[in-house]
Order: C-alpha cells, then sequence, then structure tokens
C-alpha cells in the first residue's frame, strides 16, 4: 500500500440499523454486503423502504436454497410481503400453488384490492383472514366474509380497524365469544356497538368492552360492579373511568382489583395515597411503575419495604428522567 494511503472499512450493519434504515440506497449497500447472513437479510427485506431491486434479487436468487437451506422459503415469504413488491409479483404469486406465499401477498400492504377478491375464496382460511385483516379491503369484501364459516375469519374481520358500522353490527351478535371479544377490542368500533357488547354473557368480552377507550362513561361505570373481578379489574385500568368509581375502586376489597386501578394513568392524589400505603405489595409495585405518578410521588415507594416496589419506583424515576432530557 502507497504511503498515505487510506484503508477503506466496510460498514457494519446490525438488525437494528438495518430496521431504523429510511434510505433505499443504504439498504441495496447492506443487502450486497451481507448476502449470506440470513438475520441481517431478513431485516433488509423486512424495511418497508427496501428497494423493488432488492426483493427481486432475493426472489430470483438461483442458489438461495443452497445458501440457506429451508430458511430460503422464509426470506421469499418476506420479500413478498414487502410493499414495494412489483404488481406484477403480486398477481404471480397470489397465484402460488404455496399457501403460505398466497399468504404473505394477503398480507402484503400493496395489494390490489382484485386481488384481495380472488383470495377471498382461497380453501385455506389463514389466507383468507389476512384478507379479513387487510386495511385496503373494501366494505362489499367485508359484507362477503362477515358470514365465513371459520371463525378465525370473522375475528380477523372483528379486529380490522377500517371495519364498518354495518359489518359491527352484525358480528356483535355473532355465536363465537372470540369474534366478540376482538369487536370489544377494536379501537375504532363506535361507542354504540361496544354499548351493546357490555351486557354480554360472556366475561372475557366484558373484559374488553371495560379495556376499549371508546367505551362510554355510563357504561364504564356499569361495569365496575361487574359481577365478574376480572371485569372491575378491566375497568380499572380504562383512563376514562370517573374519579367517583375510581376513589371506590382504590378501596376495593379485592387487591386484583385494586392492581388494576394502581396502573390507571388517571389517577388522583387522593387514589394515589390511598394505594402508596396498601396492604399488598402487588398493588404497590404497581403504583411504583404507574408513570402518571410524580417524582416526588415515587419518592414515597422508593423507601418501601418491599424490595420490588422498590425497584419498579426506581426504573420508573429513571424512565422519567430520560424523557425529559
Amino acid at each position: 500500500m502507497a504511503q498515505g494511503e487510506k484503508t477503506m472499512t466496510q460498514p457494519t450493519f446490525t438488525v437494528e440499523s438495518i430496521a431504523l434504515e429510511t434510505e433505499p440506497a443504504k439498504l441495496e449497500a447492506a443487502f450486497e454486503n451481507v448476502k449470506d447472513d440470513f438475520d441481517l437479510i431478513l431485516a433488509i427485506l423486512r424495511n418497508e423502504n427496501t428497494p423493488e431491486s432488492v426483493l427481486m434479487e432475493l426472489i430470483d436468487d438461483e442458489d438461495g436454497e443452497s445458501t440457506f437451506g429451508d430458511d430460503y422459503e422464509t426470506l421469499v415469504i418476506e420479500a413478498v410481503k414487502n410493499p414495494h413488491l412489483p404488481k406484477s409479483e403480486i398477481s404471480r404469486f397470489a397465484k402460488s400453488p404455496d399457501s403460505l406465499l398466497r399468504k404473505a401477498i394477503a398480507c402484503n400492504p400493496s395489494t390490489d384490492t382484485f386481488t384481495l377478491s380472488v383470495l377471498c375464496n382461497d380453501p385455506i382460511s389463514e389466507v383468507v383472514s389476512a384478507v379479513a385483516s387487510h386495511p385496503n379491503i373494501t366494505a362489499d369484501l367485508m359484507d362477503y366474509l362477515s358470514p365465513h364459516e371459520n371463525s378465525y375469519v370473522r375475528t380477523a374481520l372483528a379486529k380490522n380497524e377500517n371495519l364498518s358500522d354495518k359489518i359491527a353490527g352484525i358480528l356483535v351478535d355473532d355465536e363465537n365469544p372470540y369474534v366478540r371479544v376482538a369487536l370489544a377490542s377494536n379501537p375504532m368500533v363506535k361507542a354504540e356497538i361496544l354499548h351493546l357488547l357490555a351486557s354480554d354473557k360472556d366475561a372475557n368480552t366484558r373484559s374488553a368492552v371495560a379495556k376499549n377507550d371508546s367505551t362510554d362513561v355510563d357504561d364504564l361505570t356499569d361495569l365496575a360492579f361487574d359481577e365478574k373481578k376480572e371485569v372491575i379489574k378491566a375497568v380499572a385500568t380504562n383512563i376514562k373511568l370517573a374519579g367517583d368509581i375510581v376513589s371506590i375502586l382504590s378501596k376495593d376489597e379485592n387487591s386484583y382489583v385494586r392492581t388494576g386501578i394502581a396502573s390507571n394513568p388517571n389517577l388522583d392524589d387522593e387514589a394515589i395515597e390511598q394505594l402508596s400505603h396498601d396492604e399488598s405489595p402487588y398493588v404497590r409495585s404497581e403504583l411504583a411503575a404507574n408513570a402518571a405518578l410524580s417524582v416526588e410521588q415515587l419518592d414515597v415507594l422508593k423507601k418501601d419495604v418491599n424490595m420490588f416496589v422498590r425497584s419498579a419506583a426506581h426504573k420508573t424515576i429513571k424512565a422519567k428522567i430520560t424523557t425529559t432530557e
């Protein structure tokens, strides 16, 4: 090497750095430098900024199976899920005999509504469930899938945040409780639907309603006096819970319920004072992990007799200081 000539060092890539990368050119360069590293290539393929050229090079790699063995299919599936997959490839893989690849297309955010309509009739329920979850699903396709015989498909539909009011009104009476739980957990479902689910016979469904921030305050108040303690605990965590109910639940005889209220980010000073001296260390630990508490309030818990309470308070204070710096 000539005197004064500088050596060129290869950039160091990690899964974390690749996941945060936003420049397609840098992702392409990374791909060229880590072609035999499965974890790094997987991270590149999962990055939504990865360019089409990288996806196609991976998919068309004739040596892929010899290099990665059975893991090569995993890489192809991730490439097929990437939103930069060309439209022609979306159409091609939608007809693949491999159901995992068809499911990958149903998961791809760039998949068009026509292709989704074709996959709606797929013989594999996992593929149809992916269609039901897709953000681009149309109202007509939702209507078509709402009476689907497979409850997993209906559950996926109930979770879709683009769910129409019409379909929500149909699924509210679904015979399968998992479908109703999914609907009750959907943050975009209207309060009117949640009101109907608040009186559901299934406790898990009522618990999901109790946790949903879209649930009306009056329904939360009713659920605070539910016969099942798990429902009451779920209510206790809801930020919309009325102050008088917060006060009542902070003194509930059941520590399971008090643990729930201790995690509520909308506690008033009186409730915090009450819970900071709770007889249960589990309640105090939950309170100490509540980021809504002031540093002064956490300082009290930092001196608790229980080491787990003290540890939780230390961690919460450290996190609060870090976020303010």
